[in-house]
């Protein structure tokens, strides 16, 4: 490694920050398309017209969003908790093709027909924030380490939804991994500890990381400055 290691750590934490951003900028203008077209809570669920009308949103966002992207949709709050259908208008991208997600897939996809349970979900509209899921194995993709961001989508002041897409997590590491080479054996890691990215073959992507460095070493941490992720750049780094 070269250069100050506080310094690299902070240029490293930056790099990801600004990764992170590459993807929540344009889901955001999504969702602002949503909050214009989805009917407030309370007042009734959306249709699929409704959702339907964000496809060219959604399709434009999939075409020219952010490199690695490969699936971006809405998901609507029900009007009634007794509603169980799910109001959700979801594209994935295979090749230059742009393809819905079949309805059939979606009613045994646990990651949405339990959503109303689901951190991606409640997170957003419990706490009012964006979050990031995974990285997970997309079982029903090419089976690729992905991670869905997500942002909620308020309509009148109250909480109508979500914006969501799909990173794979190897696109997503291409402009971190230069500045993480530079402290060495280092990872980016989840809040859970779950590896997003390593410059170490001794962090494997999607593995569990602990506080607690290998014998002969300590662990140096910067944390990660942005308000839907609680992510930590760790250096393990040899004792003299």
């Amino acid at each position: 490694m070269s250069g100050d290691p506080a310094l690299e750590l902070v240029r490293c934490a930056a790099a990801v920050g600004a990764a992170i951003d590459a993807v929540l900028d344009p889901l955001a203008a999504l969702g602002r398309t949503a909050a214009r077209h989805l009917p407030a809570p309370g007042r009734r669920s959306s249709t699929a017209d409704d959702l339907a009308f964000l496809r060219p949103s959604i399709h434009a966002l999939l075409r020219e969003g952010p490199a690695g992207l490969h699936g971006a949709g809405v998901v609507a709050q029900p009007s009634h908790p007794a509603d169980a259908a799910i109001h959700l208008e979801w594209w994935e991208r295979e090749g230059g093709l742009l393809r819905p997600r079949p309805s059939n897939l979606d009613l045994h996809d646990e990651r949405f027909s339990d959503h109303p349970r689901s951190p991606w979900f409640t997170v957003p509209r419990d706490e009012g924030r964006g979050v990031i899921d995974g990285p997970y194995v997309d079982l029903h993709g090419d089976g690729l380490y992905v991670m869905t961001f997500v942002l909620p989508v308020d309509v009148d002041g109250a909480f109508a939804g979500v914006v969501a897409g799909d990173v794979a997590v190897n696109t997503f590491a291409r402009p971190i991994v230069p500045v993480l080479r530079r402290l060495g054996g280092a990872a980016v890691v989840t809040a859970e500890g779950r590896v997003v990215v390593a410059t170490t073959p001794e962090w494997a992507v999607g593995a569990l990381v602990g506080d607690t460095p290998p014998p002969g070493s300590h662990m140096e941490r910067i944390a990660v400055s942005t308000p839907v992720a609680q992510w930590r750049v760790l250096r393990s780094v040899r004792d003299v």
